[in-house]
């Protein structure tokens, strides 16, 4: 690259790990230390249900039968909790701080077109 002509690095930035079933599993930087892990669930593949950065706790999901998170769950810090409905999404924190995703749409098309903050803004 005309850009950076000066000594590469002979090794990669990042390096991916994958399950067997080709979902991400792993993350690894220059030094091939893992920096991020991820867990699916053995039903439905591809639904990541936690991850976890380095020296982090374990970030975890659960999902409603239509397969939307209905919580994010981190015993470290904050955790969410989402209620679906048709033209909207209310998102509340572990605090009890609500906030609203105003969306358009539908299925797959559907899109956020508004968001209300916790402080209401």
């Amino acid at each position: 690259d005309p850009e950076y002509p000066e000594n590469l690095p002979a090794a990669p930035l990042v390096r991916y790990g994958w399950t067997p079933r080709g979902e991400l599993a792993a993350v690894y930087d220059r030094s091939n230390t893992q920096v991020r892990s991820f867990t699916y669930d053995d039903k439905y593949r591809g639904r990541m249900v936690a991850h976890r950065h380095t020296s982090r706790p374990e970030i975890r999901y659960r999902y409603d039968s239509d397969g939307r998170v209905t919580e994010q769950l981190n015993p470290a810090g904050l955790s969410y909790t989402y209620q679906y409905e048709k033209d909207h999404i209310t998102i509340t924190d572990s605090l009890d701080r609500r906030e609203v995703l105003h969306t358009q749409g539908e299925a797959g098309l559907k899109r956020v077109v508004k968001k209300e903050h916790a402080d209401g803004s």
